[in-house]
């Protein structure tokens, strides 16, 4: 699915879309709860823009088997990880950051911290790269 001038993806956006294997959000500044909750492929590829967009909590609320998310920025982008490309799986993690984000805990773009870690998914593997 490609979106390419969505700028806010709602809440439960893609709610139980079990099909959903790849979506695209190039001016996203926000994400909303619950948007990937019961997607039910084992895997999803998100592209996004160079900035990193807000993260509300538990956007994979109720995946219960792992479920592998690779998202994919243009260039040499700042602001999702620790260095210019940060990449980190997360299955069982404790890290913090954009990444550790996606998997639940949600992320202020404003402050660059998770908002809840105690909200984290462990059956969400993520990784970041360039786009292809």
């Amino acid at each position: 699915m490609n979106a390419p001038s969505v700028t806010i993806v709602n809440n439960f956006i893609f709610k139980d879309c079990t099909a959903l294997t790849a979506v695209s959000f190039p001016k996203a500044v926000s994400i909303g709860s619950y948007a990937f909750s019961g997607t039910g492929d084992p895997m999803l590829s998100i592209y996004l823009g160079s900035t990193p967009p807000g993260l509300a909590t538990e956007l994979f609320y109720g995946i219960t088997s792992p479920k592998t998310v690779n998202v994919f920025v243009p260039g040499d982008p700042t602001g999702y990880g620790y260095g210019p490309l940060d990449t980190a799986h997360l299955l069982g993690s404790d890290d913090d950051g954009w990444l550790h984000g996606l998997a639940g805990s949600g992320w202020d773009p404003t402050t660059e911290d998770n908002i809840d870690p105690d909200l984290n998914n462990n059956n969400i593997n993520a990784s970041i790269a360039k786009n292809p």
